[in-house]
């Protein structure tokens, strides 16, 4: 495992405690933070330079093993995973791709922790949830379900808007012109903006994101019922 810390949780305040598998660059990680999640951990088996919180390069799958036989002993207030959606998406499918869906939700019911799973509309999940970036006033359609251990309230309401001209962009692929009579987002600064992720560092860490205003809504129905962990045990 490569460890890379780039910012702790004081002793002096409650931590909110994010574990993030499958992290990528951190777009879903990100969304967590504003949320007010305080100590986050990345873990991915390909190195994320841009990744902005503390970061494992692991095998995801290895990394929640460890949990179970008690190697990794960390406990966290939620666990959020984005297994690869190559297997399940439209524009990607490939039946060579594994499954990790069904084999991360096998490891999640053993741990018994709160967790967040997140794919494409196609993915085999218990769908709680679908969001799209029309819900928070951003310039993109992309659907994400969501399989939740929690409850939520009912998310805004998804409002494409196709027939007008200023509707919303995808953000798939290349980039540039239409994509399956859609509008694509036009380069990759373009893209970073739609996405509200600035610090992203190329095409493809950007188009295998979740994007931010996904998951801080996610994070703040999380924390309206889920006190700390580091709460509860100092309140014994």
């Amino acid at each position: 495992m490569i460890r890379n810390g780039k910012k702790a949780c004081s002793e002096r305040r409650t931590c909110i405690k994010l574990l993030d598998l499958f992290c990528g660059v951190g777009g879903a990680a990100m969304g967590y933070a504003h949320a007010g999640f305080t100590e986050i951990l990345g873990v991915d088996n390909e190195p994320q330079p841009n990744y902005p919180f503390t970061f494992i390069q692991a095998d995801a799958l290895d990394f929640m093993d460890a949990m179970i036989d008690g190697r990794e002993n960390i406990a966290y207030d939620l666990i959020h995973a984005s297994p690869p959606c190559q297997r399940w998406s439209v524009a990607r499918h490939s039946d060579n791709h594994p499954d990790l869906i069904r084999k991360t939700q096998e490891r999640l019911s053993i741990l018994s922790q709160q967790y967040v799973i997140e794919n494409v509309p196609q993915a085999p999940l218990v769908k709680d949830l679908m969001l799209c970036g029309s819900m928070f006033g951003m310039e993109i359609r992309r659907h994400r379900v969501f399989e939740l251990s929690f409850s939520v309230n009912a998310p805004p309401f998804c409002n494409h808007q196709w027939e007008n001209p200023k509707a919303p962009f995808l953000v798939a692929g290349h980039g540039g012109g239409w994509s399956e009579g859609h509008k694509n987002y036009y380069n990759f600064p373009h893209a970073q903006d739609l996405m509200y992720m600035p610090w992203a560092g190329n095409r493809k860490e950007i188009i295998e994101a979740v994007p931010p205003p996904y998951t801080r809504w996610i994070g703040h129905q999380f924390a309206k019922n889920n006190p700390p962990k580091s709460l509860t045990n100092q309140l014994g």
